[in-house]
C-alpha cells in the first residue's frame, strides 16, 4: 500500500483544479457535448438554488427559456472563479431579460451550501447579483469538465460553446443574441487524465509531442539490439540520444567519451575500504534516453553524466594511476607459416585459436576485452604476425606459455595508465 500526496499549486486569481466530476445517483446520464440538445427530462429537473429570483430555492433550466445561458461551473476555494463574479454580473445587469448567468457548485468540490451562501452573500453586499445552484450532481455530469471556471453556453437548450473566462464579453454575448454567431475558443478538458500514470504513458495527457525535455532510465528491453542512436535536426544539432540495452559501466562510458578505455582499465572505489578494486562482474543492462532542445554533442553528453551519476550514484574521471599490466615483448620472434588461412580465429569452443597476416593490434584488442588485466604492446612489431594460441585465451599460464614457443615474452609490470575510476557519491 502507499499513500498518494497531491500537491496543489495556488496563484493569485488562477485557479487550476484537477476535479474529477463522476457523480453518484446519476448512472446511465449521458455527456452533451457541443452542438447538442439537453435531454427534456433535464430541462425540468429540479435544481437547488441560493440567490435565487424572488427568494426562490428550487430552479429548472426551462424556467430561463428564451435566453441565453451562461452555466458557471465554480467553487469557493477557485481564487479565478470568484474574481470573475463582478464582470459576470456586469454582463447580466447589461443584457436583462436576454441572458442568464447560473452559478454552478458541484457536490464534488467540497463546499457545503452554508459557505456558498456566505460568500454570495458578501458579493451580494458588493451589489453583485448571482444565483447558485448548490451539490449538485447533475449538470456537472452532464458537461464534463476538469478544471474550473468552467463556462457552458446554452442557447435554445442547445451547447453552443464551452469556454473559459477570456471568452466572456459583451460583443461576444451581442453576437449571440442578435446574429447567432459566436466562435470562441472552445475549453476542451482532458477528462481521462490519470494523475497516478505518468506522463503520456500510455497515451496519458496526449501522444508527447510537446515533450520539451525528459530524461528517462530503464531496465533491458528484450528483442532489441544493443545500440547507441541520435536524432538530430537540419542543423546537426541533437534533440534526442537514446542508448538500449548498455550496461552501466558503458553507459559511463559513453557519456565521458571513454569507449576506447578497454574494461580492464576501470576502477571501482569501495565504498567501505576506501580503495580501488578492479570491475570484474558485469552488471545488467539499461536503456537511456535523453529528449533535449537541439543541442551539441558535448551538451548531451554533459546532461547524460549528470543524469547518470543522480541516478546510480556514481561519479567517474578519467586518471593517470600506477597499475599493475601485462607487457608484451619480443625475445626472439620468428614468422612462421603452417598453412593455416590469413585470418584470425579467436573462439574458446575451437581447439585451436590462431592469427595469420594479421596486425598484433588486432589479438591486443581482443585480450583486452577478456583479461582482468590491461595488456600493452611493447613488441614493436608494425608488420603482420603469425601466432598460434591456446584454446582459452583467458588462461593466463598457457597464454605465457604458448607466446614464449614463437618468441614472444608475456610478464607482469608497473606501468602509468590512463584508468576509469568510478566513486561512489551520495544518490539524490
Amino acid at each position: 500500500m502507499y499513500k498518494k500526496t497531491v500537491f496543489s499549486i495556488v496563484m493569485a486569481l488562477l485557479c487550476l483544479s484537477f476535479t474529477s466530476y463522476g457523480q453518484s445517483g446519476t448512472s446511465g446520464l449521458q455527456a452533451v457535448e457541443l452542438g447538442e440538445a439537453v435531454p427534456d427530462s433535464l430541462l425540468d429537473k429540479p435544481l437547488e438554488v441560493i440567490n435565487g429570483p424572488n427568494g426562490r430555492k428550487i430552479t429548472t433550466l426551462r424556467s430561463y427559456k428564451g435566453k441565453l445561458i451562461i452555466l458557471d461551473f465554480w467553487a469557493t476555494w477557485c481564487g479565478a472563479c470568484v474574481s470573475a463574479f463582478p464582470k459576470l454580473d456586469s454582463l447580466q445587469k447589461l443584457f436583462p431579460g436576454s441572458l442568464k448567468i447560473l452559478l454552478v457548485n458541484s457536490q464534488n468540490t467540497g463546499d457545503s451550501p452554508e459557505k456558498v451562501k456566505t460568500l454570495l452573500e458578501r458579493s451580494r453586499h458588493s451589489g453583485y447579483e448571482l444565483s447558485s445552484l448548490v451539490k449538485d450532481t447533475v449538470l456537472s455530469r452532464l458537461f464534463r469538465h476538469q478544471m474550473i471556471p468552467h463556462y457552458v453556453w446554452l442557447r435554445n437548450d442547445t451547447v453552443l460553446a464551452t469556454t473559459s473566462s477570456s471568452e466572456l464579453s459583451a460583443e461576444h454575448i451581442r453576437s449571440v443574441l442578435n446574429f447567432g454567431v459566436f466562435k470562441p475558443d472552445i475549453k476542451k478538458d482532458v477528462l481521462d487524465f490519470d494523475l497516478d500514470k505518468p506522463l503520456f504513458f500510455g497515451g496519458n495527457g496526449g501522444t508527447g509531442d510537446q515533450i520539451l525535455y525528459r530524461s528517462q532510465i530503464s531496465g533491458a528491453i528484450s528483442g532489441i539490439a544493443s545500440q547507441t542512436l541520435a536524432t538530430k535536426n537540419k542543423s546537426g544539432m541533437i534533440q534526442r540520444y537514446c542508448c538500449l540495452n548498455a550496461s552501466r559501466i558503458d553507459l559511463f562510458r559513453l557519456a565521458y567519451n571513454a569507449m576506447s578505455i578497454p574494461r580492464n582499465r576501470i576502477y571501482i572505489m569501495s565504498d567501505s575500504l576506501n580503495i580501488l578494486q578492479r570491475k570484474t562482474e558485469e552488471s545488467p543492462n539499461f536503456c537511456f534516453e535523453l529528449i533535449c532542445p537541439p543541442s551539441s554533442i558535448d551538451v548531451v553528453k554533459s546532461r547524460m553524466r549528470m543524469q547518470l551519476e543522480q541516478y546510480f550514484g556514481w561519479s567517474v574521471a578519467l586518471e593517470e594511476k600506477r597499475v599493475t599490466c601485462l607487457v608484451l615483448k619480443d625475445v626472439g620472434y620468428r614468422k612462421f607459416d603452417s598453412g593455416l588461412p590469413v585470418g584470425y580465429l579467436f573462439d574458446s569452443q575451437e581447439t585451436r585459436n590462431y592469427i595469420r597476416g594479421q596486425q598484433l593490434s588486432l589479438l591486443i584488442n581482443h585480450l583486452n576485452q577478456k583479461l582482468s588485466l590491461p595488456l600493452l604492446d611493447e613488441s614493436g612489431f608494425s608488420t603482420p604476425v603469425n601466432l598460434d594460441l591456446p584454446q582459452d585465451l583467458t588462461n593466463l599460464p598457457a597464454l605465457k606459455a604458448c607466446l614464449e614457443k614463437q618468441g614472444l615474452s608475456l610478464t607482469e609490470q608497473l606501468r602509468t595508465l590512463a584508468v576509469l575510476v568510478f566513486r561512489p557519491v551520495n544518490k539524490l
